[in-house]
This record gives C-alpha cells, structure tokens and sequence, in this order.
C-alpha cells in the first residue's frame, strides 16, 4: 500500500459495522506512508438488506481521520449471495455499478 497512489477496499458487513481484523490491519500499517494523501473507493458487502451501509460510514470516518481521500460514491451490495453464481458476478446491473466505480476511481 506505501507505493500505491490508489486502492479499493472491499467490506463484508460483520455484527452492523466492518470486522475487526481489518481495523487491526489499518492500526498495523504506518498511515503517513499508506495512508495519508491517498484515495479510495469503498465497496460494502452484506448477506442481508443493507450492504454493510453503516460499515461504510465507520470505515469512511476511520480513513478520514487518517488523512485518506474516500470516493464519494460508495457501492453498497445486499444480499451478495443472489448476485453470485460458481464465484463470478452474474448481475448486469450490479457489474455496470461496479465499472463506474472503477471508472470514477481512475478519474478521482
């Protein structure tokens, strides 16, 4: 993640926020080299109604304050389990929002 200008976090919605283990990684990282000054784009996943809506927003206020610039657009996937067939995303829709995530990723 230091050489990395950009990057994409993907998180599975645990017991109403983001697991652990993934504020365990951010706290293990050195954030002025990691973090600081660089941008991302935030993907939720859930097997529920939500798609890990407030994971998003604990994650977003944890980047913030560690000085990362989050995409405004948040792609928040409910119910994950409907969209995957043998591991492969076979929603249309859902793949066109995940290009233009991607795509405003690039241009952010």
């Amino acid at each position: 993640m230091n050489q990395s200008e950009k990057f994409v976090f993907v998180i599975p919605e645990y017991n109403g926020s983001f697991p652990g283990v993934l504020k365990a990684f951010l706290d293990g990282l050195d954030r002025s080299k990691a973090l600081m000054d660089k941008k991302c784009a935030l993907v939720g996943i859930s097997s529920g109604d939500q798609g890990a809506g407030l994971a998003l927003s604990h994650f977003t206020d944890i980047l913030n304050y560690c000085g990362t610039n989050v995409l405004a657009y948040k792609l928040r996937i409910p119910k994950i389990g409907d969209f995957v067939t043998e591991g492969k995303i076979t929603n249309e829709i859902l793949l066109n929002k995940i290009h233009n995530q991607a795509n405003k990723l690039i241009g952010f």
